[in-house]
């Protein structure tokens, strides 16, 4: 099994800043190959934040949770990780 890890996108600068929503997150692995990312629905001077969908794509598997947000990161992070980790034990087993 590959070892994955979060990591938070890069910080807006200057004005971008100031309206900034919060930053992302993405699944990689030591090869820096992304499995799945997790944003916030909203927020900033989009339009008030509504919660976190997570989006993962691998394999010819997609998913996209945009339209049913979860209320915290922690709960996408780990959404998007167990749909990560059932795509890629299912490709092992082929």
């Amino acid at each position: 099994m590959k070892t994955l890890r979060w990591k938070k996108d890069a910080a807006e600068t200057g004005l971008r800043a100031v309206g900034a929503a919060p930053r992302s997150h993405r699944l990689r692995d030591s090869n820096g190959k992304e499995y799945a990312w997790v944003a916030p629905n909203g927020g900033g001077w989009i339009r008030p934040q509504n919660g976190w969908y997570w989006v993962c794509v691998i394999d010819g598997h997609h998913e996209n949770t945009c339209g049913t947000p979860v209320a915290d990161v922690a709960t996408a992070k780990a959404e998007a990780r167990a749909f990560v980790n059932k795509v890629l034990k299912a490709g092992e087993m082929e």
